[in-house]
């Protein structure tokens, strides 16, 4: 064999090796950039669920106790009135205030134009649980509270990152208006994040957790 052939089969050695190089590193290399970007959809996700969690807390916390004032005014009224047979009907007529507030353009002296929805659908269930007994208080995270607060946390979320099958409410601690040593309000949230990876399936759970106290008055 003359010098000719000897280089012909080394420039066939070289370029198989640089197939096979390329071969190996090349799925590295996208496996790579899968895996960063999952991370930064993970790290995304993780800032939205925290941001729900903490706004949601934050708000109702600021505006139960103006709710629970309106709860009481309401439910003077219709105590002194034949009406007066339940809760239900009591937590009707704070929303009958929202609205006539609204309607009337009374959004200076009327604050139960400034409370939302939210608050008012917490505070049914504050009425319901939050004020029995140390004992009782730590049943409030039983199942049906959870699934009543979830669309009231979620709708603080970000629809767009956050998907309400994925996202739910672990734990509830709902707070005493009379009390001001338990006086907080806190939610425990999780998402399952599923992690689309190739030849990987599993699926991540992010946990976030808020606890804020509720203001009451001066």
């Amino acid at each position: 064999m003359g010098w000719g052939g000897f280089m012909h089969i080394f420039r066939k050695s070289e370029q198989g090796g640089m197939v096979l190089e390329a071969a190996l590193i090349l799925p590295m290399f996208v496996g790579f950039i899968v895996a960063l970007i999952v991370c930064i959809q993970i790290a995304v996700a993780d800032m939205a669920l925290r941001s729900a969690v903490s706004e949601s807390t934050k708000v109702l916390a600021a505006g139960l106790y103006p709710a629970e004032v309106l709860y009481q005014q309401g439910k003077e009224a219709f105590d002194q009135t034949a009406l007066a047979s339940g809760g239900q009907q009591v937590m009707d007529a704070l929303q009958n205030l929202r609205e006539k507030a609204a309607q009337a353009g009374e959004f200076i002296d009327s604050v139960e134009a400034y409370i939302p929805d939210p608050v008012v659908g917490l505070l049914a269930w504050v009425r319901q649980t939050g004020e029995y007994g140390v004992d009782e208080a730590k049943d409030a995270a039983s199942a049906a509270l959870r699934d009543a607060m979830k669309p009231i946390v979620y709708s603080f979320a970000d629809k767009r990152i956050l998907k309400k099958e994925r996202f739910r409410v672990s734990g509830v601690t709902l707070p005493s208006l009379t009390n001001r040593e338990r006086a907080y309000l806190g939610f425990e949230v999780t998402y399952d994040y599923p992690l689309a990876v190739p030849f990987f399936s599993r699926t991540l759970v992010l946990k976030k957790k808020a606890l804020e106290r509720v203001w009451l008055g001066a």
